[in-house]
């Protein structure tokens, strides 16, 4: 695979951006509108990046090894996480004096296993992007088959107008996820067909537009709330994440990222740190649940909560890392004696 540094700090830049930016503005309530909505960017930007790795890559898998390296890197950290997470609930349970016994019925429990999350534990909502993330993923393949055949732009136009008859429909069930997949397939298709494919020209000259229309969507607030927008996307999320990537695009494309050590960490460990959210930030709100009121200013709330958010989530990864990597060696190892048993 050719290594793109500039794509590994971007990537690292996004998911830090998202645990201990977006995470603690929601999570914790900290600022008010417009800026609540205005920095809702985070996901457009995150599957961009995936498109654009996947642009980057020597090689291309077919389905079968794309849905093995999907289940590999994307699943099995999941499962792992999951069973830690719910050994803590049954232990926090204990420390509450309460029983110990799981309180989810059979059909939460299979939605936890589907990534759906659970709203009785507190800050367990986000590894939608999971499924999300491994069912575009995996699709490429077949949709690589399709957009060969056809200018990129065409194929990009088809997916804007396929998420927009579907953002359409009322939809009975997996309304929130089906709707997701289709939007953040466009932003994953942009980054994979235009990621060092655009001269920074026509960057500059989509740049002034990207922000007029940013400018427009926030002073008529069609873009307020964004968080109504983006569960489920609708076509101004698509709008306002388009214009939050071309003009991300453009300043970065002026600036070096320095892949340094920090940065490094967090591009090897920021999916475990992703996942492991629920209980880095439920610590915090342990820790700081009877001062944190006290602090004079939002500004000030959130330098706090960003500096110890930041400590603890990378703290935390020095333990939930290596045993996620532990238990995936175990997985490899059984799966080359599978294959040796086989084969032999």
């Amino acid at each position: 695979m050719k290594r793109d540094l500039q794509l590994d700090s971007y990537r690292a830049l996004a998911m830090l951006y998202i645990v201990c930016v977006i995470h603690i503005v929601y999570w914790f309530h900290v600022g008010n509108e417009p800026v609540r909505s205005a920095i809702l960017f985070e996901m457009p930007v995150i599957f961009f990046i995936a498109g654009a790795s996947q642009s980057v890559r020597k090689t291309t898998d077919n389905l079968i090894q794309t849905l093995v390296n999907r289940t590999k890197r994307l699943l099995i950290p999941f499962y792992v996480f999951l069973f830690v997470l719910l050994l803590l609930v049954a232990l926090y349970r204990l420390l509450q004096k309460s029983s110990p016994l799981l309180p989810f019925s059979t059909g939460e429990l299979i939605k936890m296993l589907c990534t759906g999350g659970n709203e009785q534990i507190p800050y367990f909502g986000y590894t939608w992007f999971i499924s999300c993330y491994m069912m575009i993923g995996c699709s490429l393949p077949l949709q690589r088959k399709i957009f060969r055949h056809m200018p990129n732009g065409l194929y990009l136009l088809l997916a804007v107008a396929v998420f927009i008859i579907v953002s359409l429909i009322p939809l009975r069930t997996g309304n929130l996820e089906i709707k997701n997949i289709f939007v953040y397939n466009v932003f994953f298709l942009m980054g994979y067909f235009y990621y060092h494919r655009i001269p920074r020209k026509n960057l500059l000259f989509a740049f002034p537009a990207a922000v007029l229309i940013c400018v427009a969507g926030f002073l008529t607030e069609w873009f307020i709330p964004m968080q109504d927008h983006k569960f489920p996307a609708d076509a101004w999320f698509l709008l306002y994440g388009t214009c939050a990537v071309i003009v991300l695009s453009t300043l970065f494309s002026n600036v070096t990222v320095p892949y340094n050590a920090i940065l490094k960490l967090w591009n090897e460990r920021g999916y475990t740190i992703y996942l492991y959210q629920s209980v880095s930030h439920f610590l915090l709100y342990k820790i700081t649940n009877d001062w944190i009121a006290r602090l004079s200013s939002p500004g000030l709330t959130f330098i706090v909560y960003f500096i110890l958010i930041f400590i603890l989530t990378t703290t935390l990864s020095f333990v939930t890392y290596p045993l996620e990597r532990k238990v995936m060696n175990v997985f490899n190892h059984l799966v080359s004696d599978s294959r040796h048993e086989k084969n032999s």
